[in-house]
């Protein structure tokens, strides 16, 4: 009898034993669960959108500094170009806040808010400069997210990675590109301490340094991901580094976005053609649903401020799949452009450059693609 008694007394303690256990292990999951609530940021329900909005540099928009004049102040604000009306408006955002160089993310929240990225800079009172590096505000809202101080500023408008983080790229004045994230991977909070450079595990082109500007990266699936930018080789010469004028290279990045593994020229010219200075890439696709490459020209013998808008079909070589365009094909459509880069319109109508109309203004400029380019035969080389 006794030790039936001892061995329920045993169970029964067991069975406490195990109690407390159980509780304190739900006790651990439950602490664990809340920290990581508390680092998981809510579902914003982001969802990539077409572009309806490119950003204009306040400076640009005044042509103030393209007629040799100093720029007013409240010139300098950025501007939305509304690629639906064609207009310029001012960009909202906080008072005393300036952003240069700046885009806008490819992708809203559930509120219906997009992400603003770029040079950031602040006035105060007096009118002293504070502040240097990037920063990122909602849009239209306007509401700052955060600013982050660096040393390395973007030359160019800074360009968003593929996919809903919040993850930019950017050349810089050094010529190389730079990417920073202002979350982890996954969307955990958390930015980068410090832009890092893109490291090249691919043939550079030329023999001397290498200068990248002006990366866009095309959300068109036929050219595979690929990263556009304009190049610019440096040669020494004669004892002095001497660059060449920029070309217009497509760049391939690893699975990580953190170096170039693959590059080549995206605009195919003869060697007897004349030398021109090739900037500020965009592609979209035309009436025909054929995908064209647009882009700005400074020709050698042209004021340095001012560019023609040139249009060409994109091709594919049939090995490799690379993309290629052919300057025998390219379009001259407007000039007097300003340094910005043109966008296609949401119906893929027109494309939208802006121009200096007579002396003193910046103003959009619609350019109709209807008609220019026909569609390939189904047989042909489908760009």
């Amino acid at each position: 009898m006794r030790s039936g008694i001892d061995r329920r007394s045993a169970w029964a303690v067991l069975v406490v034993a195990l109690a407390r256990l159980g509780l304190r292990f739900g006790l651990i999951l439950v602490a664990v669960a809340v920290a990581l609530g508390r680092l998981v940021p809510p579902d914003e329900g982001r969802v990539l959108v077409p572009e309806r909005y490119r950003v204009v540099n306040g400076h640009l928009a005044s042509a103030a500094p393209l007629l040799g004049r100093e720029v007013p102040r409240d010139a300098q604000k950025p501007r939305l170009l509304d690629l639906v009306t064609g207009r310029l408006e001012l960009l909202p955002l906080p008072e005393g806040e300036y952003l240069a160089q700046a885009s806008l993310s490819p992708w809203r929240d559930r509120r219906g808010e997009r992400q603003l990225v770029g040079r950031w800079s602040c006035f105060d009172p007096k009118g002293s400069v504070h502040g240097g590096g990037l920063a990122r505000f909602r849009f239209p809202s306007g509401e700052a997210i955060d600013r982050v101080d660096m040393d390395l500023l973007p030359r160019s408008p800074v360009c968003w990675y593929p996919g809903t983080r919040a993850r930019v790229l950017f050349a810089a004045a050094d010529g190389q590109l730079y990417q920073f994230a202002f979350e982890a991977a996954g969307g955990l909070p958390g930015a980068d301490a410090r832009p890092q450079p893109l490291a090249w595990r691919s043939a550079r082109p030329g023999t001397g340094q290498v200068a990248l500007d002006e990366p866009t990266w095309p959300t068109a699936l036929r050219l595979g991901g690929r990263l556009i930018v304009a190049l610019r080789t440096i040669a020494l010469r004669h004892g002095d580094h001497r660059g060449e004028p920029a070309r217009l290279w497509w760049l391939r990045l690893d699975q990580a976005g953190t170096a170039i593994i693959a590059a080549g020229p995206l605009t195919r010219c003869d060697p007897l053609d004349p030398v021109e200075d090739e900037h500020f890439p965009a592609v979209g696709a035309g009436p025909e649903g054929r995908l064209l490459l647009a882009y700005l020209v400074r020709r050698e013998d042209g004021p340095p401020t001012r560019y023609e808008l040139r249009v060409a079909p994109v091709h594919f070589d049939p090995a490799s799949g690379a993309p290629y365009t052919l300057r025998s094909e390219a379009r001259a459509l407007a000039e007097d452009c300003i340094a910005v880069a043109p966008a296609f319109t949401p119906d893929d109508q027109s494309i939208i450059c802006i121009t200096l109309a007579g002396t003193s203004t910046a103003q959009p400029r619609l350019v109709s693609l209807r008609d220019l380019f026909p569609a390939p035969p189904r047989d042909a080389d489908p760009a």
